[in-house]
């Protein structure tokens, strides 16, 4: 089965990851922290439909875990990248996720926010995979006058 990928879905990713401050407070005293990137990543795994879970051994410094479940047995593939970086001195613009000549500058962009990207892009794409194959979809349902409307999945 062919899975496509969302250029665009990846090349905003990427921007909206680089913007986020993210340093990491036990490498540059008084950083941002991972709270935001941790939403952020929560939010758009589970807006592609993955199951999400926060582990938040410390304040301020979730990790974030998606799940997508087959309904089959077999073997799981796990993709895994992290969100932190490290500090910005002498960067002028670390957070600006500029892009020039097809590149995209900003700190983190290579490591590992890109590969982050890439791994959200792929988790939404087997997710829109896995709901086609199963042919899951939602299927609305307006009714008139004095009743409400709803939407039913089958």
């Amino acid at each position: 089965m062919s899975v496509p990928i969302d250029r665009g879905y990846l090349v905003r990713t990427l921007t909206d990851l680089v913007r986020i401050n993210s340093i990491n407070p036990t490498l540059v005293p008084g950083g941002a922290g991972e709270a935001e990137i941790g939403e952020y990543v929560a939010s758009a795994l589970a807006r592609a439909g993955l199951d999400v879970r926060k582990i938040e051994p410390e304040p301020g410094r979730p990790s974030v875990v998606g799940i997508l479940e087959s309904g089959s047995k077999g073997r799981s593939l796990m993709l895994n990248a992290h969100y932190d970086t490290v500090g910005v001195d002498g960067m002028p613009e670390p957070f600006s996720a500029a892009i020039r000549d097809g590149k995209l500058y900003g700190r983190g962009a290579y490591d590992m926010k890109g590969s982050l990207a890439a791994c959200m892009t792929a988790a939404k794409a087997l997710a829109i995979a896995e709901r086609s194959r199963r042919g899951a979809s939602w299927w609305p349902r307006l009714r008139t006058k004095n009743m409400e409307a709803s939407a039913q999945r089958p």
